[in-house]
């Protein structure tokens, strides 16, 4: 009792501005769902910007980035990124907490302990720091100790579908993104497309332990884009499922399968427009793209009044989950060149130029523990990507205006 008695004091003795920009937390319990509920911002305060800590690029050649394809945060503080274009060809490379690289992992090739190529979200990282790399060069996975010793690899199993493709399961497992049905013979929306995914579950051996199919959808009106809010869903390292419907600040963390306890984490929900002239930019996108549509479902002539909550749901090591916000473009005066090559339409034609876009989202991500608290937002520089997570911390791919890479290290709080 004398214990909150203090605390109802202490709680009275702060200022009222204070309580307000904390926000306030209700838990409730319906059936065998606890809802945690925030109102207001979370325990961060008001949305912020992340600190630059630390800069890396051009202090050697192993530093000097061609292209980073993929960037994960390693649990010791560290990251692990691919680059598509380093100097001496591809290359995986590790960095410490201090952003000095510690070791590079095999090297170009197909035998044993090299690695060939890879995509997008092609990096894993284990709680206990193994590094699983989706080798697409070679079909396989090639696993490694962040020491840089190789531990061996595995065949690909057919039918691997889009990102996130590679995730860290419960104990040395994994997770692979595969195409989990069959895709009906008529024109398909988007999202009618990523609702095929699911994943396969992987032992260290590369032997099947089982198959999670997509969830049934939590919205009432199925979008007809991406542009609308659709169903997100993530597999957790230790087994669980989160999901949720990107029309709202919320994400329900159950079993992947049969049933169980289920945590619904909410927090306010404040959706973005676009604007008049970023609107302008998507139609002409939009009639690009459908000029060189083949027979599948076109995209709409316009982008809807709102843009969903947010668009994709990740995870990182100290048990938070991460949705990156959609929010409010920005004229970004020193938006890199694209890298991509010309690219050709299937008679070998040039294909038509793509139109510019000239505005970014800053990319904004909100995060929540496993248990329910919101945390708040931080918001990172407009040409940051692959933004990934660890402690107090966060690591990104920061472009400048002339295509140049840097390795960024931030604080987050």
């Amino acid at each position: 009792m004398r214990t909150r008695l203090v605390c109802a004091l202490a709680l009275m003795l702060l200022p009222t501005s204070m309580i307000a920009q904390a926000g306030r937390v209700e838990h409730l319990k319906r059936g065998d769902t606890t809802i945690v509920r925030t109102t207001g911002n979370g325990l961060w305060g008001a949305p912020h910007d992340a600190g630059e800590v630390k800069r890396i690029g051009g202090e050697s050649d192993a530093t000097t980035f061609g292209f980073i394809i993929a960037l994960e945060a390693l649990p010791s503080g560290g990251v692990v990124f691919f680059d598509g274009r380093a100097l001496e060809g591809q290359a995986m490379r590790v960095l410490g907490p201090d952003g000095r690289l510690m070791k590079t992992l095999g090297r170009n090739g197909g035998g044993p302990g090299e690695h060939g190529g890879c995509g997008l979200d092609c990096l894993a990282v284990a709680g206990d720091g193994t590094i699983s790399m989706l080798d697409h060069d070679n079909g396989r996975v090639d696993n490694y100790r962040m020491d840089g010793t190789a531990l061996g690899s595995f065949s690909m199993h057919a039918g691997f579908g889009r990102g996130p493709q590679i995730l860290a399961g419960p104990g040395n497992t994994l997770y692979l993104r595969i195409w989990a049905s069959i895709r009906p013979n008529r024109p398909q929306t988007d999202p009618e497309d990523m609702a095929r995914l699911g994943y396969q579950h992987i032992g260290p051996t590369g032997r099947i332990i089982d198959t999670i199919p997509a969830p049934t959808s939590w919205l009432r009106t199925l979008p007809q884009s991406m542009l609308e809010p659709t169903t997100q869903w993530l597999m957790l390292p230790d087994g669980r499922l989160a999901v949720g419907g990107t029309d709202r600040l919320a994400v329900l963390l159950r079993p992947a399968k049969g049933v169980g306890p289920l945590l619904l984490m909410e927090a306010p929900t404040q959706r973005a427009s676009y604007l008049a002239a970023e609107r302008q930019e998507m139609r002409a996108l939009f009639a690009w793209a459908n000029n060189l549509r083949d027979g599948g479902h076109p995209l709409p002539n316009d982008p809807p009044p709102l843009k969903p909550a947010y668009s994709a749901l990740g995870i990182d090591h100290d048990g938070r989950i991460w949705l990156q916000r959609r929010v409010t473009a920005i004229k970004n005066p020193n938006k890199p060149p694209e890298k991509d090559e010309e690219a050709m339409t299937e008679s070998g034609a040039p294909m038509p130029k793509q139109p510019p876009i000239t505005f970014t989202e800053p990319p904004t991500f909100a995060g929540f523990k496993l248990d329910g608290t919101y945390l708040g937002e931080v918001r990172f520089p407009l040409n940051a990507t692959h933004i990934t997570f660890t402690g107090d911390f966060a690591w990104a791919v920061v472009t400048d205006k002339e295509g140049m890479e840097s390795i960024v290290k931030y604080r987050i709080h």
